[in-house]
């Protein structure tokens, strides 16, 4: 299978609607619907286990944007497991679904009482990575950072990510580069 770019740091067009979701503010600049979100996504029941199906709906029923394909997409391929997955022989075993949901569940919290607005990214990491998710609070916001092990890349892969500007700065051979992971410019 060929590799997905070993340099990936994304924010791809669920978490993207999905911060839009949550930082969605009335007309009086509050932030209106994370109350409602952390309630439903708190009503996914039992909390520890695994819950794709009830999660991939809640999605599509609660976030204004998320398309059936963008569905089927997180179904799989980043929640399955097996050959057939972004993980390949790299998976764990255990479920990805709870570490998703609850670190989007923490993170919406921490924005509630910070009254800050979140801003999600996913970073492929190495392939020992561990599935997490990290929550980072700052004075200006909430950032929530999913990590996996680096993904291989199945067959009928086709990555669903908007190309927000997020620039690589490392040693070359003689300068430090500067370029888009994505386009390699």
């Amino acid at each position: 299978m060929p590799s997905v770019p070993s340099e990936r740091i994304a924010k791809g067009s669920v978490l993207q609607k999905m911060d839009n979701a949550v930082n969605a503010r009335d007309a009086k600049g509050v932030f209106s619907r994370r109350e409602e979100l952390l309630s439903l996504l708190k009503s996914i029941q039992p909390e520890n286990n695994e819950q794709t199906e009830s999660y991939l709906q809640f999605l599509i029923d609660h976030v204004p944007g998320i398309t059936q394909k963008e569905s089927d997409y997180l179904k799989n391929y980043f929640f399955t497991q097996g050959v057939d997955s972004l993980w390949g022989e790299n998976f764990s075993g255990k479920p990805i679904e709870p570490i998703v949901r609850l670190g989007l569940i923490k993170a919406i919290e921490e924005a509630i009482a910070r009254n800050l607005p979140l801003d999600s990214y996913w970073e492929a990491a190495d392939t020992d990575t561990e599935f997490e998710t990290i929550i980072i609070c700052s004075a200006y916001q909430v950032t929530r950072l999913i990590r996996t092990p680096h993904p291989t890349a199945p067959s009928g892969f086709s990555p669903l990510r908007n190309d927000s500007p997020i620039f690589l700065l490392k040693h070359g051979e003689r300068d430090v580069i500067i370029r888009d992971p994505f386009s390699g410019k």
